[in-house]
């Protein structure tokens, strides 16, 4: 990267800041195989903390693509099968279709990996735990029959998640810190909140009101436990870089397992 590339870059970067109103932004760029960073404005405006590099943010829906390796991870281990239907792991969760029980050996993972099980977009909040959110699907009437249409929804990846722990016999925070982050050397990367919020790097959430403006919210309260396989991981720049490398196929200190069913998560 010339030093006008790098100028002109970190020019947009600024500009998009100031004109979206965002308190702060943090970009990575790889060219080949070099990292290179850019930063504009500031993580906590009450304590004007500068954005960098190391910087931690809820990741919203990227978090779903780790829940989905940490999937593969357990079907690369002969552990589970996509294939497989979802009551042979939480034979006490039950859908309707057309206001009828659904047989549930009709639901595969596959269907939650894809977004094809018919459960709508948003997920029921307001719970716990994982195990609770989840519960709170129970009876969901499906917006159409499994496999038979693509529909977002969150959901999907609680229910996943769920499986992780039922499967692994871990926590989901857990097996993802132990069997996912440690080993792709994520080591800004958290399914613990209070792992992040004691590094000091975590950055306050903020929400857009009347469109030009944007308040603070507490990143804490607006934390959903029984919502992070689908929505609150949270990592910083730098980690995220590594991860988009290893997709690259840039990494290769990581286990070989890795290097399998990383392209794998991309076909999902």
């Amino acid at each position: 990267m010339t030093n006008e590339q790098y100028i002109a870059i970190q020019d947009f970067i600024s500009k998009a800041q100031r004109v979206s109103s965002t308190p702060g932004i943090a970009v990575s760029l790889v060219i080949e195989d070099e990292a290179h960073f850019f930063f504009n404005g500031v993580a906590h405006r009450r304590d004007d903390i500068s954005i960098n590099q190391e910087t931690l943010f809820e990741l919203a829906s990227v978090s779903k693509s780790f829940t989905a390796l940490g999937v593969l991870y357990l079907e690369e281990l002969d552990l589970l099968s996509l294939d497989d239907s979802v009551a042979d792991y939480l034979p006490w969760l039950t859908f309707k279709y057309n206001g009828q029980p659904l047989d549930m050996q009709e639901m595969r993972l596959y269907h939650f990996l894809h977004h094809t099980s018919g459960l709508p977009l948003v997920a029921k909040e307001g719970l716990n735990t994982l195990q609770s959110g989840v519960e709170a699907l129970i009876d969901s009437e499906l917006l159409f029959f499994p496999g038979e249409e693509f529909e977002y929804g969150n959901g999907n990846y609680n229910v996943l998640g769920l499986v992780i722990e039922t499967v692994s016999g871990q926590s989901y925070e857990s097996f993802m810190q132990e069997h996912i982050f440690r080993p792709l050397g994520m080591t800004q990367t958290f399914a613990y909140r209070e792992n992040a919020v004691a590094t000091g790097q975590f950055a306050q959430g903020y929400a857009t009101q009347f469109v030009f403006f944007t308040v603070a919210r507490d990143a804490l309260e607006s934390q959903k436990t029984e919502n992070i396989p689908t929505g609150y991981i949270i990592s910083s720049a730098k980690d995220m870089t590594r991860w988009m490398q290893a997709q690259l196929g840039l990494v290769t200190d990581i286990p070989e397992i890795f290097h399998t069913i990383i392209p794998r998560k991309g076909e999902a």
